[in-house]
């Protein structure tokens, strides 16, 4: 009983830190995905015209 209680919540752990790198993964792509986006909109010059 005690090995299948102790399996469960090493079972929980890795779906929680499964989980949790997912977040971070996503949250790492869309902070990229914008830095991308910005560097691009701002180093476009025909998209600047108040100089």
């Amino acid at each position: 009983m005690m090995i299948l209680q102790s399996l469960r919540k090493v079972w929980d752990l890795s779906l929680f830190s499964y989980f949790m790198i997912n977040i971070v993964l996503n949250m790492c792509v869309v902070f990229y995905l914008t830095l991308v986006l910005w560097i691009s909109i701002h180093t476009l010059p025909c998209s600047s015209p108040r100089k």
